[in-house]
């Protein structure tokens, strides 16, 4: 389940509430009467702005960003000198609506934003795109294609345009950063800079109307330092080497009229041919160090599928051409039977470049349109291995799907790596070693978020495999320098050697023997680690994490060494290995615990690492530095969200941002030091004109089992200490780590607490935890044990206390409206209500089966706990069957076309209270799915949600539709 979605409005009123006495009513909206300050509500929503796309030059001198009003106004790209010089604003329109839930800001990754901005590598030019009728000659939303392609990996040219359709009407501008001259370039696709930031490649749009079956397009080669264009015709791919010297290119042209491969030396104009004929040509590929090129070459007959490809490849490439090596399956005993190379996979050279990695398919025939079924039918059988939602879902990606294979340049051998069983052959850094994933005896078994498997060691020379893990589900990928797999199986942390085929146990001496376990994690699938931190230099030893410290385990399985001397669990901050030149864009510190992603560099451990560091009681964040023999020392660390780091590549000047609940995530500029730090954005400073939170609170709690829990609680503005408040109750699973996050004004379908705070409420948010198979009495036992707290320390009037939850928080607080009477008000979004049903619906979205995610996924019913085996506990843990305890006016929103949670969840929980007598409203948006996308409809329910509220938590008089229901015939006028 995902936090929610929506679409086009009909309110449904089941029953009447028994409406709240009037209290005196509020000052009115516009100034809070404790602040003087205007008190804020949806009226306010569009002056707010969002900072995004955030990008540095490499010379640290220039940034660029994006800056889009919630609503109204126009977006703007902003290019930024950090050290002197006016801000140049280039108008990029009016904003579209966002995503709901989106980040306030950006990372490094500009490229694929609003504006799309693009640094040369040398710093002197900037590229983005723009609105041709822009008044400042800027640019229209740039999509995703004009991000530029990696170094050695081939751009490709736009799909042909359907007849009649009209290019956007943008244009892409080049501007000199140190002049401020611009150029403009009407009709591209996508551009990008040559590596040595000599040329500006430009991909064309096709021309309007073109129906032929090429793919190529115009590629114009703007050189930067004269200006000049060089325009080559019909090109499909393109791809500079790795110093920016040859520019290798495909021409896919009518009728095929012209095709080959050629390569282009831009300082003289030379261009060789290295391959012409009447085929299609993909797949192009330099190796890494830019001497050599592969290409896949093939022509499709009408009676088959598949493409028949032939492997072309050159070595020693220059201006003047290279040595030519071709592998034609057709001509290779050892090529499986019906079998082709398959574009589908793009081949890839090895490190060292003597092979080249491709993907196979097995050849089918075509089958006429005569002799095809006519009827629409799809066979779920008992014997398939997936399921026919999920075969629907990924049919573009099964029809794709190809088989590993290694081809040696110098010999043209063939060696077959993968097949059905085996489907995946990770193959490690040095090339000639694989780690094959066979998942075959475990297809069909009910998971989530990973699936079990065998590992086998591939050979890469002779595709030679052996087994040495079975029906593992937790990896951890292959050490850099080739020889070691992690893996976790039976709450232990193996490394299996590739060269020897020994397999060690890793073990923090001194600790539990499962310290590398997240044992916090309450789901019923194979735990997972804290996290890697990286592998050595020396590749003696790999980084672990417990659930505050960094290890050193050595690979031998002897005693690891705990590297920040346990300072993280004695002042219980999480610290995790980070680099500033690898860009931390997640942010200071990882709540719960860290990604598993494996650094694809090493390690030198006499040099200082850079380390986040997350406090997880005090919530504060930041950064450490920890040297060799020594214990961590703080860079900074403050009581703030700090992170979202973007370092400059060839200097140490950064950009990050800092937020609490109450300071919007501005840009700042610092060193890698963190000295001398400057705010460089300016967004939202309007915050400071309304009546905003009083400040934040943590609130320590332990529920029944023992378990040490906080909340986080957002005091209203103006509050008044040893005054009762009505307080706003909002939650998912830990979200205490919000503490310091800023409440940005923006439509979606949740609560916008800062309104809330603004209104006089106070809002917490409360941390969960669960037991298996009791997800709804753990929340309920959770949730009582923190409201409670808040009202014996004074805060909240006890009377007026509402609750939200959205999708898996509002199956919770569906569960916790039919089993207390502790809340006033419940609002509950998404919500999953009968676990019966519900286990054999469609995540529709994947095409997956709910039963993963019931018994060990989120619902956390348990491994094999199923309705069948266990009909009573499924029914005990479901708000359906409890709704003749409902004593509490509720509210349910539910998107009729959801694909997360099946819209009859919300649908039949309401109508079952109705039945039972009791009282409740559903709010049901026709063509919505899990969350609210459509921005009338994330008005009206935020309008319709906060009514509800204010009514019974603050005894506001209730509109009609909250007395008496929307008949259909009056559906489409205001909120009354």
């Amino acid at each position: 389940m995902v936090r929610p979605l929506v679409r086009s409005l009909c309110a449904i009123a089941i029953g009447a509430f028994p409406l709240a006495p009037l209290a005196a009513q509020p000052a009115a909206a516009g100034s809070s009467p404790s602040t003087g300050k205007k008190v804020l509500n949806l009226d306010d929503y569009g002056r707010w702005q969002r900072v995004g796309g955030t990008t540095i030059s490499a010379n640290g001198r220039w940034m660029a960003y994006t800056l889009t009003p919630n609503e109204g106004g126009e977006a703007t790209l902003r290019l930024k000198p950090l050290e002197s010089g006016d801000e140049v604003v280039v108008s990029l329109g009016a904003p579209p609506a966002p995503r709901a839930g989106a980040a306030p800001a950006g990372g490094r990754g500009a490229g694929a934003g609003v504006g799309a901005p693009s640094f040369s590598d040398d710093s002197k030019w900037v590229t983005y795109t723009a609105p041709v009728a822009a008044a400042r000659g800027a640019a229209g939303a740039a999509n995703g294609r004009n991000a530029p392609p990696p170094s050695g990996q081939p751009g490709r040219a736009p799909a042909p345009a359907a007849a009649g359709t009209t290019p956007p009407a943008a244009r892409l501008e080049l501007r000199n950063l140190a002049t401020g001259a611009v150029t403009r370039f009407a009709g591209v696709a996508s551009s990008s800079f040559s590596p040595n930031a000599r040329y500006l490649v430009l991909r064309m749009n096709r021309p309007t109307g073109a129906a032929t079956a090429s793919v190529g397009a115009d590629l114009v080669l703007h050189d930067l330092s004269t200006g000049s264009d060089r325009n080559i015709g019909n090109v499909g791919q393109f791809a500079f080497n790795a110093a920016g010297t040859l520019l290798a290119y495909t021409i896919d042209a009518p009728e095929k009229l012209g095709n080959g491969v050629f390569v282009l030396d831009p300082a003289t104009g030379s261009t060789q041919t290295l391959a012409a004929s009447n085929a299609d040509f993909d797949g192009l590929a330099w190796n890494s160090t830019g001497t050599a090129i592969a290409v896949l070459a093939g022509t499709k007959a009408t009676t088959q599928k598949q493409r028949v490809n032939t492997l072309y490849a050159w070595t020693n490439v220059t201006a003047n051409g290279g040595t030519h090596m071709l592998f034609d399956p057709a001509k290779s005993a050892t090529f499986p039977r019906d079998f082709v190379v398959s574009e589908y996979s793009a081949p890839r050279w090895s490190r060292d470049g003597s092979r080249l990695f491709v993907g196979i398919k097995a050849q089918e025939p075509e089958v006429a349109a005569a002799d095809s079924i006519k009827a629409n039918v799809d066979v779920w059988h008992y014997n398939d291995a997936t399921v026919q939602s999920v075969q629907i879902v990924q049919i573009a990606q099964l029809r794709r799907a190809t088989w590993p294979a290694a081809v040696t340049v110098s010999s043209g051998a063939f060696v077959q790596l993968g097949s059905d069983d085996m489907r995946t052959v990770t193959v490690a850094p040095n090339g000639a070693v694989g780690v094959g994933r066979d998942d075959s005896a475990y297809r069909g078994e009910i998971a989530w978020g990973g699936s079990r498997a065998d590992y086998y060691k591939v050979d890469i020379a002779t595709g030679q495999r052996t087994r040495f893990a079975t029906g593992v589900s937790r990896t951890y990928g292959i050490s850099p320098d080739s020889r070691w797999y992690l893996y976790v199986q039976g709450k232990d942390t193996w490394a299996h050697d590739l060269t020897t085929g020994r397999t060690v146990t890793l073990d923090a001496s001194g600790t539990p023997r499962r310290s590398y376990i997240n044992e916090d994690d309450d789901h019923a699938y194979e735990l997972p680690l804290w996290g890697v931190g990286g592998w050595t230099r020396d590749g003696k030893a790999v980084l672990l994490y417990d659930k505050y410290d960094v290890w050193s385990a050595p690979l031998d399985g002897s005693k690891a060494v705990n590297l920040t001397q346990g300072v993280g669990r004695v002042q219980q901050i999480q610290f995790r290995v980070t680099s500033f030149d690898g860009n931390d864009a997640a942010g200071g510190g990882s709540p719960r615990g860290g990604g598993n992603a494996v650094d694809t560099t090493t390690l030198d451990l006499s040099k200082p690492l850079t380390l986040s560091a997350y406090g997880t009681r005090t919530k504060k964040t930041g950064y450490w530095s920890l040297s060799a023999g020594k214990a961590p020392q703080a860079i900074v660390w403050e009581d703030r969200n700090i992170g979202g780091v973007i370092k400059a590549d060839s200097t140490d000047v950064m950009l990050y941002t800092q937020q609490t609940f109450d300071e919007y995530p501005n840009v700042w500029r610092t060193n890698t030091r963190f000295e001398n730090r400057q705010r460089v954005t300016d967004a939202n400073t309007i915050v400071s004109e309304y009546a905003w939170s009083a400040g934040k609170i943590l609130i320590d709690y332990t529920n029944s089992r023992g378990e040490k829990l906080q909340g986080t609680l957002a005091l209203p503005a103006g509050y008044v200490p040893g005054k009762q408040y009505p307080m706003l109750v909002s939650f998912y699973e830990i979200v205490s780590n919000t503490h310091h996050t800023f409440s940005q004004p923006g439509y979606s379908n949740s609560p916008q607490l800062s309104t809330y705070n603004s209104n006089g409420y106070l809002t917490f948010q409360p941390d969960m935890t669960y037991k298996i198979g009791r997800p709804g009495t753990s929340a309920l036992d959770n949730m009582t044990a923190a409201v409670k707290k808040v009202i014996a320390l004074g805060y909240a009037d006890p009377k007026r206390i509402g609750l939200h939850g959205h999708s898996w928080s509002g199956y919770q607080s569906a569960f916790i409206l039919t089993h207390s009477n502790l809340f006033a008000a419940v609002v509950s979004g998404a919500p999953p209500t009968n676990l019966l049903s519900f286990y054999n619906t469609l995540y529709k979205s994947s095409g997956t089966v709910q039963q993963g995610i019931t018994t060990v996924g989120q619902v956390r019913m348990g491994k094999n706990v199923t309705p069948f085996n266990s009909t009573k506990l499924y029914i005990e843990q479901s708000p359906i069957f409890s709704v003749d305890r409902i004593v509490t006016p509720f509210m349910v929103l539910h998107g009729m076309e959801d694909g997360a949670v099946d819209y009859t969840e919300g649908l039949q929980f309401v109508n079952a209270a109705r039945a039972a007598g009791k009282q409740g409203i559903l709010l049901s948006y026709p063509g919505e799915a899990h969350n609210l996308v459509n921005r009338d409809n994330q008005k009206d329910f935020t309008i319709r949600m906060k009514q509800f509220f204010d009514h019974y938590l603050k005894g506001e008089s209730a509109p009609q539709w909250l007395r008496e229901g929307l008949p259909q015939v009056n559906k489409g006028g205001p909120i009354k």
